[in-house]
Order: structure tokens, then sequence, then C-alpha cells
């Protein structure tokens, strides 16, 4: 899959930055920034050796849950205990973000 440069997710529009060196923690496949409004995606493992392809898209993801919890679910108050309501905040951010940035997948 092509990772896009730009993912909206809610009413957020998200930079992917890939790839991405980096300089503060050198252990981080990736890291999401709601303040920044960016997803950032490393390149290259803590080797230095270039991740997979398959590699960057888990890890690519990995981060778009992480967004989506923190606007679907967390609702700026902190992680929820009930599993059915965070469940149902992650199937609605996910569907939301494959229809609005991944259009070749919309139920017709």
């Amino acid at each position: 899959m092509e990772i896009p440069r730009l993912l909206k997710v809610g009413s957020h529009m998200f930079n992917v930055k890939y790839p991405y060196q980096f300089k503060e923690r050198t252990d981080l496949d990736g890291r999401m920034s709601l303040e920044h409004s960016e997803i950032l995606l490393a390149g290259k493992d803590r080797s230095g050796r270039v991740v997979s392809q398959s590699y960057l898209e888990q890890v690519f993801w990995h981060e778009v849950f992480h967004t989506i919890d923190q606007i679907y679910c967390c609702n700026g108050i902190g992680i929820s205990n009930d599993k059915e309501a965070m469940i149902e905040g992650l199937s609605q951010g996910l569907l939301q973000v494959l229809y609005d940035n991944f259009k070749e997948l919309k139920v017709k």
C-alpha cells in the first residue's frame, strides 16, 4: 500500500512524515503528535538498515490507531476503562479514516 503524506482523522489533518530520523530517541519506529498534527515514521531501524515495506505499513497503522484512540476514545479526559466504548470508538475511527483517505475501499 502507498502510505499517504496527508491523513484525515476526524476533523484533523495530519502530515505523515517518512522517512523520519528520530534524533531525540533512536529506539522509536513511529510517533504521532496530536499537538503538531503529524505522524512520524522511521525509514531505518536501530541498526541503520532500511525497514521493509510491510514493517513500515504496520508502524503506520499502529500510529493511526494511536491517533484514532486520542480523537475518538479519550475525549480529552484520559483513557476509558469501558472496553466496549473503546472498541466502538476505534471501529468508528477506522471506518472514517478508510472512507476519507482510501477511496478505493469505500463501500458502494
